[in-house]
């Protein structure tokens, strides 16, 4: 009996904290950190630990772990990764060391080693590793050896070169006050690192450009790393307040008092040597634009008060945001470094993974081929994932993917691979200046909503590659070999974005991953024709593909034109007004008008419906 009465208890107040709100009383907290963290760090009120610059570590950041990336021991001296000019060997190694954990060989470097000068490298002789800076010599300098970089094993074998590497690249001597360590001397003068600006690289950017959000106009942007304002902590300076449960509310303590009607997401602060946004060059945060969904999500989020909540207790969902596109790039393996993020927020945050094993954590994986890079450990598969590409394919049907698709040959999961529809969620690429696209559609949709006549029935804009039948799973070999080689005066192969404009269809297979063409072609107006068999499409879970596209398969190619032509024009007219009600869930530029964020929302509340359903049990 008295049980009873506990657990009727128990129910009543659950009901009284979720729907009426008013017994929750979240404490406020303040902790402190090490002395002597704010000279270069921000103290996390939340964690009592120091936020360190990248590249420094320590309780107050007082630790160099890539000291031979720097051009100097001077304290002011920032950390150079980038690959548009040579570095010391040892400034390698250290990067190497700092990307990858000793249990895996293999693998990529943190950075790319495309460019030539990252390929070589230099050492000063006699000077032992920790005065290995990485301070360009003169052009044949007696006391330095140049390398090269025979391969990418862990353990990094050079071999000595005959002569010097020209470079445009001078010693930090030859430019003005060495231009203050924050900048490459390029023929004598300053290229600044981002961040920075002047003759000699002095002056702080006034802007705050090279950082997320601009630190929320809370701290000063140097070299990617946001030094925040006393108060203010995290990764855009956007974070000042802290809690813990109330001793004497039960579900507080528990764990139990987290929102179960409005979607509340708490993003984690990770530490830069988990986390940073890394620039792919010395000078500039740049990186393909094209990949670029993930830094709007993060910024949309930081400024959305509704969603986004700084109490951990009361979250249902939680925000890993590990920018691991910038690590691993596009066709990189995101494994390791997806790993080493998860892990940390495990053991850093034990009692949020533990409510639900990581289930309600998500995270972008921005590559190529989205998350198919994972092994199958639980704790890296547990979290959702945002991904661009949704393969999902049984090991049963491994045999239907012509030729084999490389990912499925060493597959992560014999169940789906590497997308469950039941918690991941496919987003669209990022697509560029969404101003001038969106007030275009607006002048194409209301030309076709008109029922203007277009010149083809049919666009395709890609290329063919007829011997990798696995690129597109055999969809472009079919389509050259049954509708291009017919010649066919009623298609249109090639072209820019006006072609999107003259074809009542475009036709959209998938290419080694996930492409961009379904963007642009709902924003041309162009009825989408999707040949992508296993693939689930962007939010497919909250939008029906039905209404304004066609899902064909491989086998249908052959008679793809008769298809086509049997649409009735009342259907593509019906086509065309759906496709108008969605195209802005294609972009991200909230300020233009792009609505991709909202959806992204959606789908993830429609993912945590589903765990809270236990409509699916494993990872």
């Amino acid at each position: 009996m008295q049980t009873r009465y506990l657990h009727v208890l128990q129910s009543l107040t659950v009901f009284l904290v979720l729907e009426v709100g008013y017994l929750q009383a979240w404490r406020e907290i303040s902790k402190t950190c090490a002395a002597g963290c704010e000279a270069f760090g921000n103290c996390n009120q939340e964690l009592g630990i120091c936020e360190c610059p990248f590249g420094r570590r320590g309780d107050a950041c007082e630790e160099h772990t890539l000291g031979a990336c720097r051009s100097s021991n001077s304290s002011k001296a920032m950390v150079f990764y980038g690959d548009d000019h040579p570095k010391s060997c040892e400034c390698i190694q250290q990067l190497r060391s700092y990307a990858m954990s000793k249990d895996r060989p293999g693998g990529e470097y943190l950075l790319s080693v495309h460019k030539w000068s990252f390929k070589y490298c230099y050492e000063h002789k006699g000077k032992p590793a920790e005065e290995q800076y990485s301070d360009p010599p003169k052009a044949n300098d007696p006391n330095v050896v140049w390398k090269k970089l025979e391969d990418r094993r862990l353990e990094i074998p050079f071999s000595i070169m005959n002569q010097p590497l020209p470079t445009d690249v001078s010693p930090m001597e030859e430019c003005t006050n060495r231009c203050n360590e924050r900048g490459s001397c390029v023929k004598g003068s300053c290229k600044c690192l981002q961040g920075y600006e002047g003759p000699a690289c002095e002056n702080l950017h006034h802007k705050g450009e090279g950082c997320f959000n601009k630190c929320s106009l809370r701290g000063v942007c140097t070299g990617g790393f946001c030094h925040c304002q006393k108060g203010y902590w995290g990764m855009d300076c956007s974070r000042s307040r802290a809690y813990e449960p109330d001793p004497n509310n039960i579900f507080e303590v528990s764990g139990h008092a987290y929102s179960r009607t409005s979607l509340k997401i708490y993003r984690y602060e990770l530490p830069s040597y988990i986390a940073f946004f890394l620039s792919q060059n010395d000078w500039q945060f740049i990186y393909d634009r094209l990949y670029a969904a993930f830094e709007s999500f993060f910024n949309s989020f930081s400024a959305d008060n509704v969603t986004r909540t700084e109490n951990p207790f009361e979250a249902n969902l939680f925000y890993i945001p590990d920018f691991g596109y910038t690590f691993y790039r596009n066709a990189g393996d995101s494994f390791e470094y997806t790993r080493r993020a998860v892990h940390y927020v495990k053991m850093t945050y034990p009692q949020f993974w533990a409510r639900n094993q990581g289930k309600d954590h998500f995270m972008w994986i921005s590559g190529d081929v989205g998350a198919c890079w994972l092994r199958d450990e639980v704790e890296v598969q547990n979290p959702i994932k945002i991904v661009h590409w949704g393969l999902q394919v049984d090991s049963s049907d491994y045999n239907r993917m012509p030729h084999y698709h490389w990912v499925v040959k060493h597959p992560v999961n014999k169940e789906y691979h590497c997308f469950k529809a039941e918690k991941d969620v496919v987003a669209p690429c990022w697509l560029a200046n969404s101003a001038h696209q969106l007030s275009q559609s607006e002048l194409v949709y209301q030309e076709a909503l008109a029922g203007k006549e277009r010149r083809y029935l049919l666009f395709f804009g890609g290329s063919i590659r007829r011997q990798q039948f696995e690129y597109s799973g055999g969809a472009r070999q079919a389509f050259d070999e049954h509708v291009i080689s017919k010649h066919h005066s009623e298609i249109l192969i090639g072209g820019g974005t006006e072609s999107y404009r003259e074809a009542t269809f475009c036709l959209s297979p998938y290419g080694d991953g996930w492409g961009s063409r379904i963007g642009s072609i709902l924003q041309n107006a162009c009825i989408p024709v999707i040949v992508q068999e296993f693939v689930h499409q962007p939010f497919d879970d909250v939008l029906d593909y039905e209404e304004f596209a066609l899902r064909l398969r491989v086998e249908d190619i052959p008679q793809l034109l008769e298809i086509l032509k049997s649409v009735s024009k009342d259907q593509i007219q019906s086509y065309r007004e759906k496709m108008y009600a969605v195209h802005k869930g294609f972009h991200w530029e909230p300020e233009y008008g792009g609505e991709a964020y909202n959806y992204t929302l959606k789908s993830l509340k429609r993912k945590l419906m589903n765990m809270w359903s236990l409509h699916y049990f494993k990872h």
